[in-house]
């Protein structure tokens, strides 16, 4: 389980643009509790970004579970970017040392930014990915079939290491090694097994993303949830720990609910002539521009 995650200096951690996202400018504190976290904002408000900085510091970003490689040793470095005493000066992570799933419904394990290129270290995933053909929904199912088969089991992954984890020295890569047994050692009491997941629900119909709610809440007794979402079904529920990156956010989401029971009902808002006017004008000015080579 995943207790708390503090960013000391966004500059210093695996995900090098965490300075440049709003929520996460400054220092803070993420504190995340048994069963359901939600982590939840607008657009660009920062996370996808902190599930990826959890996923790089528990190495299960690759391939959805936790293997150390040479490739997740390079991401936990901020691509190679960085030495291993600035990524300790950066951020904190307290946690019970099991290991960490992580879900994107996005990303093709096996396959380097989702194309035809593989990631040796998981080949055979990238085979069943390249050969897979379906809509993006289907994708998405084939991705969360094999995560919800291990959490209805009860399996929980251990940490292994594909680079020698004996390796010490001087040089980048040993401090690398001990940088990641550093943030992977236990130092607090064990709670439930931590999964990841960015948007779940990505592209499946609206009865099967209350399926994927459903089946979250489930096993929020059994299993500790870092989701970040925009879903609906993600609003009002008694029992999650909601993490809010855009201040405020969370409450005029849940005012959406609200419209949504009269959407039907209500009359279209009319257009203002202002407005028209003025898109028009600017719409003429950018053609006069082009037509000039601007």
């Amino acid at each position: 389980m995943i207790y708390k995650l503090s960013i000391k200096d966004p500059t210093r951690t695996p995900v090098k643009w965490l300075a440049q996202v709003d929520a996460i400018k400054q220092q803070r504190v993420f504190e995340f509790k048994p069963g359901l976290n939600i982590l939840w904002g607008r657009n660009g408000s920062g996370k996808t970004s902190l599930t990826k900085v959890l996923a790089r510091v528990f190495h299960c970003e690759q391939g959805n579970h936790p293997l150390v490689t040479e490739e997740s040793l390079r991401q936990l470095s901020g691509d190679g970017t960085l030495e291993a005493s600035a990524i300790k000066k950066g951020l904190q992570v307290v946690h019970d040392g099991q290991g960490v799933r992580h879900f994107d419904p996005g990303s093709a394990v096996g396959l380097m930014g989702g194309l035809a290129a593989f990631d040796w270290d998981f080949g055979s995933e990238g085979i069943a990915n390249a050969m897979f053909k379906g809509s993006a929904g289907q994708t998405t199912m084939f991705r969360f079939d094999r995560l919800a088969e291990e959490i209805v089991a009860s399996e929980v992954p251990e940490v292994k290491w594909k680079f020698p984890r004996d390796r010490a020295g001087k040089d980048t890569w040993g401090q690398r090694v001990a940088l990641a047994a550093h943030l992977l050692e236990s130092n607090a009491e064990k709670g439930q097994p931590t999964i990841l997941l960015d948007e779940p629900e990505r592209s499946y119909d609206l009865n099967t993303q209350i399926g994927i709610w459903r089946f979250l809440r489930a096993y929020s007794d059994q299993v500790q949830f870092i989701v970040a979402s925009h879903c609906l079904f993600a609003l009002k529920i008694p029992e999650a720990h909601y993490i809010e990156l855009s201040p405020g956010y969370l409450t005029g989401a849940e005012k959406a609910l609200e419209v949504l029971q009269k959407w039907s009902t209500e009359k279209p808002p009319k257009v203002s002539s202002e407005k028209t006017a003025i898109a028009r004008s600017n719409a003429k000015e950018r053609r006069k521009k082009k037509s000039h080579g601007d």
